[in-house]
């Protein structure tokens, strides 16, 4: 299974469970974050050429995360 497969078998469901996990999670942040880690697949490239701002929206969102702006900061 690639993440091409793993996004669209799993989007909803993962999203579901990152809330979960962290109850105070939104469930666009859960997807900024969920999309963070698909820019090797397809539906990635979609939305860049389809919504690039909204792409960019989620990039920016998930490096809040990672630089610890919002949420817990990554150790990496």
């Amino acid at each position: 299974m690639d993440h091409n497969d793993m996004l669209r078998k799993y989007y909803k469901s993962t999203v579901a469970m990152m809330q979960s996990m962290f109850p105070g999670l939104d469930p666009y942040d859960a997807q900024a974050l969920i999309w963070i880690g698909a820019s090797d697949t397809v539906y990635w490239s979609a939305l860049a050429s389809i919504f690039p701002s909204n792409l960019n929206d989620l990039i920016n969102l998930a490096l809040k995360y990672k630089s610890g702006e919002k949420g817990t900061k990554c150790s990496n």
